[in-house]
């Protein structure tokens, strides 16, 4: 990247999972600027989330900085039940 260029910014729903994760390592390998975003429904299967948690945290102790906002939209999840 020469001076003054700007990365590319995305926005990226992380789950945790593999999919997400990978996507996340492929944008950051392109140089992008990554934001990433999650959502708590009350899921029961908190494996992905655990992962999620670790993902960033180990991005972060390799010099890679990936801002990460959850959203608690847990009340939604009772509509699907």
């Amino acid at each position: 990247m020469e001076a003054g260029e700007m990365k590319t910014k995305a926005v990226l729903s992380l789950s945790g999972g593999m999919d997400s994760t990978g996507l996340l390592v492929h944008l950051l390998a392109r140089g992008c600027e990554v934001h990433g975003l999650s959502f708590d429904y009350g899921q029961k299967h908190r494996l992905e989330i655990s992962r999620l948690e670790a993902n960033p945290e180990y991005l972060k102790a390799e010099g890679i900085h990936v801002p990460h906002k959850e959203v608690d939209i847990s009340a939604l999840g009772n509509l699907f039940r």
